[in-house]
């Protein structure tokens, strides 16, 4: 990993670098003490934070083809909500809001169908 020490970044350190010393002043304590402090220790800390920070990896968002059109589906008490776009039925799914088992219906579809047996399928964990 190539880590590049940017002209911001100095300007910063010498930033909190002052603002510590100014603290300490307040409080006081040594602003030398306290500047040369922070100024050392600043860059251990963010060289630990790049090279030892998570290791989480986070999952890209699934794409699918959106369906054109509009979508109504049924709500835990089995109303019927919508018109809406397929972009907010990915967003009711990720939401938790719908899952295989709800009801989704749209123009040209002979019956309501189960999340699980639309396109839809495909964002469902």
């Amino acid at each position: 990993m190539h880590f590049e020490i940017s002209a911001s970044y100095i300007a910063l350190l010498i930033l909190f670098s002052l603002m510590n010393a100014y603290f300490a002043k307040k409080r006081g304590y040594s602003p030398f003490f306290a500047f040369f402090l922070s100024l050392l220790l600043s860059p251990l800390i963010t060289v630990g934070v790049v090279y030892f920070g998570s290791k989480k990896k986070v999952k890209p968002p699934k794409k699918i083809s959106i369906e054109e059109g509009f979508w109504f589906y049924l709500d835990d008490q089995h109303e019927e909500k919508g018109p809406v776009s397929g972009y907010k039925v990915q967003e009711l799914i990720e939401k938790k809001v719908l899952s295989k088992n709800s009801y989704l219906w749209k123009e040209g579809m002979e019956q309501w169908k189960t999340l699980q047996h639309t396109s839809f399928n495909e964002l469902l964990e």
